[in-house]
């Protein structure tokens, strides 16, 4: 969201009061006091119904807290009392994007660049909602623009970096998570992303290198234990891979894929009765998943009962896996 706006100021009594009523709102907002903040701002409406600021920071806060239904009506209001505000539609974009609503969250994007054109983060907002509809060529060229508009725009250049991820043009993606670290050392998110196009080119050191940063920022990125985990696999050190994937069911116990990961390391250990329990777990989680069912048949297999391997193994192709030869 975009910043709070200035305070508001009345001549009247009510006017008055409802500017201090919202001034107290920012401060509890500053404080991440929600429910106080909204307080303010609902007694701020009292008391100067036109008071589109006061709408747009409780439409701000209703956001915070997740009720976005109520953050879009606020911005409505905010918006039909001050038409020509760029932010308001930004954060009403923001709104319909979090609710998956991408047509609506566009349409209020590109209102807020026509009201200002020089709005980055509309750009990267409205890219963000062109990649939900998987229109990247689009979110490139609003990324691009961004970045055009605030050059040390990391988030921009990490969200370009995803598009062309995407669009299977990893060299590209590389080349913008790398810069967006530059700008941004410290955001765990964009080593993970950029560890993932390396473990997708099979560079594994470099993305353990990578999983490892994140990790290092991010104790609890249970995503990159796993990632880091199947980078180990990749180069054949199980004991590694299993540290890694048990650490991740620790920090996401129902983290279905570490299951399953996991399970395909202890199947490369020989060791099938840990590969039978994760894989059954992991169909516990997702009982449509084929793989599981692939997986535990080996297993199966493995320790001679082929009555399980076969069932296994037949379930695994009426969901539509097929084995790799």
């Amino acid at each position: 969201a975009l910043l709070l706006l200035i305070g508001i100021t009345g001549c009247d009594s009510n006017k008055k009061q409802a500017s201090t009523e919202y001034n107290n709102g920012v401060k509890h907002s500053a404080r991440l006091q929600w429910d106080a903040a909204i307080a303010s701002n609902t007694e701020a409406i009292r008391l100067n119904p036109d008071s589109a600021e006061a709408y747009y920071n409780r439409g701000v806060t209703y956001g915070k807290k997740g009720e976005l239904e109520r953050a879009i009506a606020d911005y409505t209001e905010a918006i039909r009392l001050k038409p020509d505000h760029a932010g308001t539609y930004n954060n009403r974009g923001n709104a319909y994007a979090m609710k998956g609503e991408p047509d609506k969250a566009i349409a209020d994007y590109t209102e807020a660049i026509r009201l200002n054109p020089d709005l980055a983060q509309a750009y990267n907002n409205r890219g963000t909602a062109y990649a939900e509809k998987k229109e990247y060529d689009k979110a490139i060229a609003d990324r691009t623009e961004a970045i055009r508009l605030k050059p040390d725009y990391a988030e921009a250049y990490n969200n370009r970096g995803n598009a062309y991820a995407r669009k299977g043009e990893p060299d590209k993606a590389i080349a913008d998570y790398t810069e967006a670290i530059r700008l941004k050392p410290d955001h765990a998110g964009t080593y993970y992303n950029r560890a993932t196009i390396y473990l997708k080119k099979k560079e594994s050191d470099k993305a353990i290198a990578d999983y490892t940063e994140a990790i290092r920022i991010n104790p609890d990125y249970a995503k990159a234990y796993d990632g880091r985990g199947i980078a180990y696999g990749q180069k054949g050190e199980y004991d590694k891979s299993v540290a890694d994937f048990t650490e991740a069911i620790r920090l996401a116990p129902e983290y279905a894929g570490a299951y399953g990961n996991r399970g395909y390391a202890y199947n490369k250990k020989k060791e099938y009765d840990k590969a039978i329990a994760d894989y059954t777990e992991l169909i516990r989680l997702d009982a449509d998943n084929g793989k599981a069912y692939l997986g535990r048949s080996r297993a199966y297999a493995a320790n001679g009962d082929e009555a399980k391997a076969e069932a296994d193994f037949a379930k695994a192709k009426e969901l539509g896996y097929e084995p790799e030869q």
